[in-house]
């Protein structure tokens, strides 16, 4: 059992929630579809992928419902909702709180959002806000009593207020579930793993080229892109974004053509990279038909030559890619740069860098592959 379990809409937000433990020196995983053939114990954090941000609200409520009964979620449980909350925010608390049959929620972010009014427009259950200066004296506790379900909005502006709102949570006196950003992660991380800062840990990559794949918006995949290109030797793949929408024969002879290229240059020893051509902000609506396009690219060429690993932007694109591989856990084994974490695909090996597609700079995707300039 887990001694801190993520709930998370994305891939990419998982794994970025469950890399504070990792830095503490815990045993971090993330959990994909099918995920239950694997043993419950080990790991010391959990990150459930549960793959909703494109569901309407009753389907992400039930699947964040049942995740949060999991056997695994063990003492405490915390919901991402992203730093901005995001929309659907008090149905997916109250998923929370009835699947882990908790009675109590702390709702905390710490970049100035309106947290109550938010919650109130979204949530049946009580709102009920805590400023700063209840959290002494037993102010949380105080806020619970004589109510149920109750969700407390919590006052923060700093990473230091994250903090007094978790220790003042420790003393609630019972199991609550957690909800906020990755801000929140790290606070609740050091609480509840209590282990002093650690080193990352070295890990040895693996061998064989690197299968790179761009699911994220066009302007940003240009500029990783050009970057790729002017600082490494990365055979780019083009796949037609405007075929991928539309779906059919069409597409399908798409992917063959790209996978077919992509496993050429794999095969000599080429890092490769697949991403979505002529994407224009008028396709936004079809994103997911696109992220399926290029999972299925990488699909076919990894079934024609091998890579020693994935480096995979974008949530949506990269949760489809690994659907598409099989790959059901990724234990988390370094940190390339401050938020964009490395993992081991437990079944076929795979080194997988998953990165949200507007995080980091030009250069984040040469420091996920690992190579030096050539």
């Amino acid at each position: 059992m887990a001694r801190l379990a993520i709930l998370a809409d994305d891939l990419t937000a998982a794994a970025g929630c469950a890399l504070p433990g990792l830095r503490l020196g815990a045993r971090a995983t993330v959990r994909l579809t099918g995920a239950d053939r694997y043993p419950l114990d080990g790991p010391d954090v959990v990150a459930w992928d549960l793959d909703t941000r494109e569901l309407a609200g009753a389907g992400a409520a039930a699947r964040i419902r049942s995740a949060a009964a999991h056997p695994s979620t063990g003492d405490t449980l915390y919901l991402n909702v992203g730093s901005r909350l995001r929309r659907r925010v008090g149905s997916a608390v109250e998923a929370a709180l009835a699947g882990s049959g908790r009675r109590v929620a702390i709702v905390a972010t710490a970049d100035g959002t309106d947290v109550a009014g938010r919650l109130r427009a979204t949530s049946r259950a009580q709102v009920v806000p805590v400023g700063l200066a209840a959290l002494h004296n037993g102010g949380l506790a105080h806020a619970v009593e004589g109510r149920s379900p109750v969700i407390l909005a919590c006052e923060a502006t700093t990473v230091r207020d994250l903090e007094r709102i978790v220790a003042a949570g420790a003393r609630v006196g019972e199991s609550v579930v957690w909800v906020g950003s990755a801000a929140l992660a790290a606070s609740l991380s050091a609480s509840v793993l209590g282990l002093p800062p650690a080193a990352t840990p070295a890990h040895q990559r693996c061998v064989g080229p690197v299968l790179i794949v761009l699911g994220s918006l066009p302007r940003p995949s240009e500029v990783h892109l050009s970057a790729l290109r002017s600082v490494l030797r990365v055979v780019p793949v083009e796949v037609d974004a405007l075929a991928l929408a539309h779906g059919g024969a069409r597409a399908g002879r798409v992917i063959d053509e790209a996978a077919a290229v992509a496993a050429r240059a794999l095969r000599v020893g080429a890092d490769t990279a697949v991403f979505a051509g002529g994407s224009a902000p008028t396709l936004g609506g079809l994103s997911p038909r696109i992220a399926a396009g290029l999972a299925g690219v990488a699909r076919r060429a990894l079934c024609d030559a091998s890579a020693g690993g994935v480096v995979l932007t974008g949530g949506l694109t990269a949760r489809a890619v690994c659907d598409a591989l099989a790959i059901a856990r990724i234990d988390l084994v370094g940190e390339i740069e401050h938020g964009v974490a490395l993992g081991r695909a437990v079944d076929s090996g795979l080194d997988v860098v998953a990165k949200a597609g507007t995080f980091g700079d030009r250069l984040s995707l040469v420091r996920a592959l690992g190579r030096s300039a050539a």
